[in-house]
């Protein structure tokens, strides 16, 4: 079996009603993960919700060397930053066109990249 990539995620504000859940049964999404820029640009996908979220930290200020999961066990192989921003856009579809709902920026997001999506060697040698 190869592994795969499958979202679930999840959007609330109280404040303008919104409580939106994404799954891999009633959602696309489209992810654009740049480990050697510090960025990640995702695009969720309903039939009445579209989400654009841009999560961004600066590449200078990664913890490098963290531990992550594969099949040899739990070796270096993730970048963290826990300064990151978060860019969030929320549509509501209609028709040909679409409206923003909803718009928030987070400061201080955690951001980690792991596997194939680390930049060079980032965690060689620990």
């Amino acid at each position: 079996m190869w592994p795969t990539d499958a979202y679930m995620m999840g959007y609330r504000n109280p404040d303008k009603g919104l409580d939106l859940n994404f799954r891999p049964t009633d959602s696309s999404v489209s992810v654009d993960v740049n480990g050697c820029s510090g960025t990640v640009h995702m695009t969720i996908n309903t039939w009445s919700y579209r989400v654009h979220i841009t999560l961004e930290g600066n590449r200078n200020t990664f913890n490098t060397g963290w531990y992550g999961p594969d099949v040899s066990g739990f070796p270096p192989q993730c970048v963290q930053n826990y300064n990151a921003t978060a860019h969030i856009k929320v549509y509501k579809k209609r028709f040909w066109s679409s409206s923003l709902l909803d718009e928030q920026t987070f400061l201080g997001a955690a951001l980690e990249f792991g596997g194939t999506n680390v930049c060079e060697n980032d965690c060689a040698g620990i």
